[in-house]
């Protein structure tokens, strides 16, 4: 997935909306055996039994062995990358609003200790939320969708309201910046 979201800015003129659609359809197949396993074994509640009736119950041991780390891993690169993200949203809204505190913040969580300790954080977070359960699960993954949606709202409204876009940017971030 990080590929098809970075045609867009690694190849200027790329057509991301392509690039999903031919992600998607190579991973059809997978999610159809998928649909089907759950269909047929419906109470199993998780890939052990269908593997292990499938195949072997040690290769299905195996297997969720290796989707536990793979899941683990993941979250802990989501966690880093955000942190990057949200070092770079602390940096700049830190300037643009003239506030030290937040500058030097991002400038500390940019920093590879502080990077490291705050990936650490959201991963050790993340994993507390888990334990809570599949409800709290769901409402984290709601809130992390929710808001970016509302601040992409916001801007964009701004951006309508203001009448031109590229003049606000250029006011907060100097003349000339957005080109």
């Amino acid at each position: 997935m990080y590929y098809q979201v970075a045609t867009a800015n690694e190849y200027p003129g790329a057509n991301p909306i392509l690039s999903f659609l031919i992600g998607g359809i190579i991973l059809f197949p997978i999610v159809i055996t998928l649909a089907t396993m759950m269909r047929i074994m419906p109470r199993s509640g998780g890939m052990y039994v269908c593997i292990s009736r499938l195949v072997d119950p040690s290769v299905a041991y195996v297997t969720n062995i290796v989707y536990a780390i793979s899941m683990g891993m993941t979250v802990g690169v989501m966690a880093w990358v955000g942190t990057s993200v949200l070092s770079s949203c602390l940096s700049l809204s830190g300037h643009a609003g003239k506030i030290p505190g937040l500058v030097a913040v991002g400038e500390w969580m940019a920093d590879t200790a502080g990077h490291t300790i705050v990936a650490i954080g959201l991963t050790l977070a993340f994993w507390l939320v888990c334990l809570v359960g599949l409800r709290a699960v769901k409402v984290l993954m709601r809130v992390s969708f929710v808001l970016p949606l509302l601040a992409t709202v916001v801007l964009v409204v701004f951006g309508v309201v203001t009448g031109d876009a590229t003049a606000a940017f250029d006011r907060t971030w100097g003349p000339g910046v957005f080109q």
